[in-house]
C-alpha cells in the first residue's frame, strides 16, 4: 500500500500489487490540483481507497497488506499516534512501513510560515 502517492508514486502497479490510498477519490484530486502546475495530471494514480471519516481497514476493504509506503506526508498528519495505529491495523504479521520524512534542516526558508 501506498499512502497519498498522488502523481509520483514511489511504488507503480509495474513494479507489484499496490494499493493507493488517500484522502480524496481520483476526480476529487484531479480537480483539487488542476491549477497546480507542479502537478503532472495525466500521472494522478487511480486512488483504490480514500481514508478519512472511516478507518484505513474500512478504506481498502479490510485485506492486510504487507508493506505500506508513503513520501512527506507524516508532516500532514494532526494525530500521529492515531495514524501509527491505523497503519498497524491493516498491516500483516511480518509486514513493514517505510516513511520518507522530510528533514526541516535541509529545507529551512522552503516552508517560512514553519519553526523549528
Amino acid at each position: 500500500m501506498e499512502i497519498a502517492p498522488l502523481d509520483k508514486p514511489l511504488v507503480t502497479r509495474d513494479m507489484g500489487e499496490v494499493l493507493y490510498v488517500d484522502h480524496a477519490d481520483t476526480a476529487t484530486l484531479k480537480r483539487k490540483y488542476r491549477r497546480d502546475a507542479a502537478i503532472r495530471h495525466d500521472a494522478i494514480v487511480d486512488i483504490d481507497g480514500v481514508w478519512g471519516e472511516n478507518t484505513l481497514s474500512e478504506a481498502i476493504g479490510g485485506p492486510k497488506v504487507d508493506y505500506i509506503v508513503t513520501s512527506h506526508v507524516i508532516g500532514h498528519v494532526p494525530d500521529l499516534v492515531t495514524w501509527l495505529i491505523e497503519l498497524d491495523s491493516v498491516l500483516a504479521p511480518a509486514g513493514q512501513v517505510r516513511l520518507a520524512i522530510p528533514d526541516m534542516r535541509f529545507t529551512f526558508g522552503r516552508y517560512p510560515d514553519i519553526r523549528v
